[in-house]
């Protein structure tokens, strides 16, 4: 028969790993933001659609042999670029819905960078605050 000291350590111990999962993992926050200075932007699927104004969004779109990017910010504001540069494709192509993406353009609006992210650190499209 187990003691009662070794049942409380077991429950103790039990109730404090669960509270170290409930709160583990890395969560970082991007929105629809972007630099005209230096012409880039950022933020995350998530984080625009979940934001609490009515204007965020970021995205990217593409064919076979063109593409596009762009994005709104909490203002209202848009900027976007465009590209037939065949490795950006395929780098868009990677977007999904839960993606961090990072884009720079030209002064033509010619987009010359994307990097998109998957990772566990975005907040699924299901998931609600933080």
């Amino acid at each position: 028969m187990m003691s009662k000291t070794l049942v409380r350590a077991a429950v103790a111990a039990a109730l404090i790993s669960s509270a170290f999962a409930a709160s583990a993992g890395s969560r970082a926050v991007y929105q629809a933001y972007f630099n005209d200075a230096q012409r880039w932007a950022n933020g995350t699927m998530t984080d625009a659609r979940g934001s609490a104004d009515n204007f965020q969004l970021i995205g990217c779109y593409h064919n076979s042999s063109f593409a596009g990017c762009y994005v709104t910010n909490a203002a209202g504001q848009g900027r976007s670029c465009t590209t037939n540069n065949t490795a950006l494709i395929d780098v868009i192509r990677t977007i999904g819905p839960e993606s961090y993406i990072y884009v720079q353009w030209n002064a033509d609006g010619t987009c010359n960078y994307v990097l998109v992210e998957n990772s566990s650190r975005f907040k699924p499209g299901s998931a609600a605050g933080f």
